[in-house]
Formats: structure tokens, sequence, C-alpha cells
């Protein structure tokens, strides 16, 4: 499931983020841990997160592809490739953030916030891999 943090709806409003294949917003995807407690009206900036980012793990960078208008299901799709963190060594991953890069943690643009359909991930050591729904990473509906 994925949750939009009421910020980037304004943030796009205004032209401040750009969700497209070329000359798009840098978008990242930061993994938290299951103590991490979303809230879309009060989280604003990736600072508002920090405490929950799963430890000893890189955030990575978007390849964003255009949006897409499905007028059967009244949205349009938000998507990206799909990502991969590399050997991550512990802990359990509750969830993904995606979030506009703007200058630092205090003003990066929370964007959404997306589960596991299965619940949590513990990590190994290994690679976890982030493959996004076929109908994109984020779908806002009209």
């Amino acid at each position: 499931m994925a949750k939009v943090y009421s910020i980037f709806l304004d943030e796009t409003c205004q032209g401040n983020v750009l969700w497209k294949l070329s000359g798009g917003s840098t978008i990242k995807a930061q993994l938290t841990n299951t103590s991490y407690a979303q809230n879309q009206e009060t989280h604003t900036v990736r600072s508002d997160i920090t405490d929950d980012k799963t430890a000893g793990t890189t955030d990575q960078t978007l390849t964003l592809a255009d949006p897409v208008t499905d007028t059967a299901n009244d949205r349009v799709e938000l998507d990206a490739s799909d990502i991969t963190f590399s050997s991550v060594a512990s802990g359990t991953v509750g969830s993904v953030i995606l979030y506009k890069v703007v200058s630092g943690a205090s003003s990066d643009i929370l964007i959404a916030w997306l589960d596991f359909s299965g619940g949590s991930i513990t990590a190994n050591g290994g690679d976890i891999t982030i493959a996004f729904n076929a109908e994109g990473c984020v779908a806002l509906g009209y």
C-alpha cells in the first residue's frame, strides 16, 4: 500500500516536484525500520523520519518514468525502475519512503510511504530489491 504525504501534493501543484523521465526532480528511496509511525499530515521533510532509517543503508536514486493516465481506473500513475539496496546487514525493514532531494534532510520533500504487502523484511546481509507495482509506485486518483 502507498500513502502520499500531503506536502507532496502541495509542492507538486506549485511546480516544485517534477516526476518525469527527462528533466524531472531527483527522487530517492529510503528504507525505514518497523518503528516508523507514518503520518502523512505532519511529516513533511526527511528529517521528520531520520531516526527511523534502516541502519547501514544507502538511499537509492530512482530512474523515473513519465506519468501515465489510467482512464479506466481514474488515476495518474507515477512509476520508476525497480531499485536494490545492497548488503543490508541487519534490522527489520518496515517500509520505503520516497522523497525529492532538495538540499538535505531538513528540506528534502517527502512524497510517499510504501509498506510491504507481506509485512516486514528481516535483513540478513543480502540485497533487498524493491519491485514497484506494474501500475506505478504511486497512483493519484481523480
